[in-house]
């Protein structure tokens, strides 16, 4: 599929939409960042990322702005920061197996827009073998 191809984003529209919403949905479920989920030019994008740097991150996942009294923000950064940081090594690898966990999933459930779903993707070569 042409990155721009006008006559199948308006075709499958609802579909290309309803992948983006269920990735973002799943991503989020194993603590992953999903920043933004859109459909553009013909393509599922979710952007994410993976691991945390502060306890904050990790108990609200997506949220701008910091949910926590001043005095245990100024801890989780100073104190916590670090040990969340070096526990985030151990999460990375898992968040990447449901990254991927989750792209086959969307694939199986969304097969008429399997190929807008992975060219999409933030991380394509997590996907290696979807294809």
């Amino acid at each position: 599929m042409s990155p721009i191809d006008r006559k199948f984003m308006y075709e499958h529209q609802k579909e290309l939409s309803s992948a983006a919403d269920f990735l973002h949905k799943e991503l989020a479920r194993a603590k992953i960042q999903v920043l933004q989920s859109k459909v553009k030019f013909g393509q599922v994008r979710v952007y994410c990322t993976f691991g945390f740097l502060s306890l904050h991150e990790f108990l609200y996942p997506g949220y701008v702005w910091n949910r926590f009294p001043k005095w245990l923000m100024k801890l989780d950064f100073h104190l916590l920061g670090p040990i969340t940081h070096q526990l985030s090594r151990i999460l990375i690898p898992v968040q990447e197996r449901w990254y991927r966990r989750s792209y086959k999933k969307a694939v199986e459930k969304f097969p008429e827009v399997r190929e807008s779903i992975l060219e999409g993707a933030d991380f394509p070569e997590l996907l290696r073998g979807l294809e």
